[in-house]
């Protein structure tokens, strides 16, 4: 029976592509919960009624910060196909050896 003795190249670059993987997965879930969130800041600036000082403030402010979330989820994604390019070439990488 051969044993297979991995060379420390190969192994830490399975491991490489085990956490870019890792972080794409965790990304694609900030990205969820971030959209999430952006769906609840419009929801509650739709529902606040502008008839009162007080309410026309917490619109604005639900409606910046939508605006804020949305444009945080959009640099996650990004950064998260980033992760997912990277993790393709360190398997790639390592695939060849």
């Amino acid at each position: 029976m051969t044993s297979m003795i991995l060379s420390p190249a190969l192994v830490a670059g399975a491991a490489q592509v085990e956490a870019a993987e890792r972080a794409e997965r965790r990304l694609a879930l900030a990205v969820d919960r971030l959209r999430q969130v952006e769906t609840d800041a419009f929801r509650l600036a739709e529902e606040t009624s502008w008839r009162s000082r007080g309410g026309e403030g917490f619109r604005g402010a639900a409606e910046r910060w939508c605006d804020d979330v949305a444009g945080g989820a959009a640099q996650v994604e990004a950064l998260r196909y980033e992760v997912g390019a990277q993790a393709s070439r360190l398997h790639e990488a390592s695939e060849r050896g």
